[in-house]
């Protein structure tokens, strides 16, 4: 049970990725990344504390499946605002 719940809680968090990769225009890209990084940290937070309360653990599979999902979501938020950059849009953030 803890699993499924975990699995979709990282399931939840790539879908938040990929809806801010997509994004609207008014949010920069920095934005989003800053956005998402937010919410990883709260995922983080919170799995750890479920994590040692029940005594469980992913399997080796599951722990690195979640982590290549959530690399995933990462790397296409990063390469946006690197993309943005480079095109020379302004992020408001930062040099």
């Amino acid at each position: 049970m803890l699993v499924a719940v975990y699995a979709e809680d990282v399931d939840a968090l790539c879908r938040r990725g990929a809806a801010l990769l997509i994004g609207d225009s008014a949010t920069a890209p920095v934005d989003a990344l800053f956005a998402w990084l937010d919410d990883f940290v709260e995922h983080v937070a919170s799995k750890r504390a479920l994590a040692l309360a029940s005594g469980a653990a992913l399997s080796g599979t599951d722990a690195a499946h979640a982590r290549h999902l959530l690399a995933l979501a990462r790397r296409g938020l990063e390469s946006r605002e690197r993309r943005t950059r480079r095109d020379g849009a302004g992020t408001g953030r930062g040099p």
